[in-house]
């Protein structure tokens, strides 16, 4: 009996990762728009209620897929981050950039943009608690900006025809979003 029950949530955590690896698929290929439910847990090899007991829907699943970019992006929105952190992340990006036209879309885009702000505010409530100051425009106000402002300017940088190195635009997210973060002082 113990050993079933220390392999049910590790049962669960691969099951949860496959289906976002069948999401992240299927995104690619088919598009988010064409994609439903039904396609992600067949491609899975799980059923449906399956799926909804991990999920609760393909935004959900979406914000999942995201986790990885967004932990990098918000990062990089800290006093002190290295701009050089970004740049693999914005490598694999540029190297991927027609695989992954549809993460550059609406509605993928609108609601990576909504999803890296939860993430960027999450961040500064723990920057709270180490008393670190607040920027100097409202929270509501400034976090979203940030997280538009990084994806709008990777977006272009992937899908116009830019000249400058995944280390130019690192330096330019990390420099922009330190400094709309920052407060008076």
């Amino acid at each position: 009996m113990r050993r079933r029950s220390a392999q049910t949530p590790q049962r669960g955590r691969h099951t949860r990762q496959r289906l976002v690896r069948s999401f992240i698929e299927l995104v690619l290929t088919h598009g988010y728009e064409q994609l439903t439910p039904a396609m992600v847990a067949c491609h899975a090899g799980v059923g449906r209620s399956t799926l909804y007991t991990h999920f609760a829907g393909l935004a959900q699943m979406l914000e999942a897929s995201l986790e990885g970019p967004n932990t990098v992006l918000t990062a990089s929105t800290l006093p002190g981050a290295r701009a050089s952190d970004l740049v693999p992340l914005l490598r694999h990006f540029q190297s991927q950039q027609h695989r992954n036209a549809a993460f550059f879309r609406d509605p993928v885009r609108s609601i990576w943009a909504r999803s890296l702000a939860r993430s960027i505010a999450a961040s500064m409530r723990r920057d709270v608690t180490c008393r670190k100051p607040r920027p100097a425009l409202p929270q509501d106000l400034v976090v979203p900006a940030v997280a538009e402002l990084q994806i709008g300017l990777i977006c272009r940088w992937i899908t116009g025809r830019s000249n400058h190195s995944a280390d130019t635009v690192a330096l330019a997210l990390a420099t922009s979003a330190q400094r709309m973060m920052a407060t008076n002082d």
